[in-house]
């Protein structure tokens, strides 16, 4: 199959050949894309006089913007970080109104560090996974730790709050959905096959910005935006964006695997079926992983937010893939690495504890490498 024109890596997105590839077995074909973007409330952006950010940012841009929102909401007095939560806790009442009116810059940051390792290392993939293992293990991901601890202003996530205080802020305990609603959260990780529900609903307008791409120090936390500054590595480094790839597979009790196979690769890759496609079904949210500037004029051109995400066709040439298509119980994985252990490296204040929690997530990798 291999010897297919379809699948050559002139016409069909290379990063998207492999994530589907273990050595010379393909395990599916790849049919379409959707891109990670961190979502922002514009309404709440707008009402504090704040300028929405560029689709393409560094992460040296993001750390500017959160600091500064950050400081903004501080100044305003709605900002429940420790220090005033600590203040008001022999005044409940008091408490209870800082806790609704509190506004945050982001939620759930902990999924920034499926991202940011390959800000830091070309070799670094989504969640560290190179191809065959997740390598949580390598300097680029302790490094991405440190930085996004730093990185965080005191009080811009919830991730502090306990129970009852985020019970009492929210109105749920745990649901994201809740917290994001509400219209008291800045930004939060999300993907772009979420867009037209996120534009239709009615409780705020939302924009949307790709993940920041690096290059970033991870001693200084700050970007280099003069290009001529960056080494080769960095150039590249810069370019890079997560893909999320959805893929068509062949069931193994075909009678005719091999047709199945072609058939599998005319319908997901061939201008002229992707063109057909179109005419009949908008994938809102996705883009093709054929380098035709025609296919993505007709299959993306024509969505909701498509004027947004056509302009991708240029950088998903260096686009990075999760290994979702490859690795066993992705998902589990990821709810037993970063899920398990993400938000409490966020919030160690012990240098001991950080240790400790780094080697916990480091093990449950390890763990899924035995099975």
């Amino acid at each position: 199959m291999f010897a297919s024109s379809l699948l050559s890596a002139d016409y069909v997105l290379p990063a998207a050949l492999e994530s589907c590839r273990q050595n010379q077995v393909l395990y599916g074909v790849p049919y379409l894309a959707s891109v990670p973007l961190i979502y922002l409330n514009q309404t709440l952006l707008r009402s504090y006089s704040q300028a929405t950010p560029e689709m393409n940012w560094s992460w040296g841009d993001w750390q500017a913007f959160t600091a500064e929102w950050q400081q903004t909401i501080s100044e305003a007095g709605q900002s429940a970080d420790r220090e005033a939560l600590a203040a008001l806790a022999e005044e409940p009442e008091k408490l209870a109104a800082l806790l609704q009116q509190s506004v945050f810059a982001i939620d759930d940051p902990v999924g920034l560090l499926n991202f940011l390792p390959a800000a830091l290392s070309l070799s670094a993939g989504w969640s560290t996974w190179n191809g065959s293992r997740f390598s949580f293990d390598q300097p680029a991901f302790a490094q991405a730790v440190d930085w996004l601890r730093q990185a965080l202003p005191q009080g811009s996530t919830p991730d502090h709050l306990d129970p009852d205080q985020t019970l009492a802020a929210f109105g749920s305990a745990t649901a994201a959905a809740d917290r994001i609603l509400s219209g008291r959260i800045l930004m939060w990780l999300g993907d772009s096959a979420e867009i037209a529900a996120w534009h239709r609903q009615k409780s705020f307008t939302v924009t949307e910005c790709l993940v920041p791409a690096g290059p970033i120090s991870a001693d200084s936390g700050q970007s280099a935006d003069n290009p001529a500054e960056l080494t080769a590595e960095e150039l590249l480094i810069r370019l890079k964006i997560p893909l999320q790839i959805r893929s068509l597979l062949v069931s193994q009790k075909s009678d005719d695997p091999v047709l199945a196979a072609d058939l599998a690769a005319f319908f997901a890759l061939d201008a002229d079926s992707l063109l057909l496609q179109s005419r009949f079904q908008l994938y809102e949210g996705m883009v093709p992983l054929v380098l035709d500037s025609v296919v993505w004029e007709a299959m993306v051109g024509r969505q909701l937010e498509g004027n947004r995400l056509i302009g991708l066709l240029d950088q998903v040439q260096h686009a990075y893939c999760s290994g979702q298509q490859l690795a066993v119980n992705w998902d589990k994985v990821l709810e037993n690495t970063l899920g398990a252990y993400g938000r409490q490296i966020l919030l160690a204040e012990e240098q001991a504890e950080l240790d400790s929690l780094m080697a916990q997530l480091i093990q449950a990798a390890q763990a899924w490498r035995e099975e």
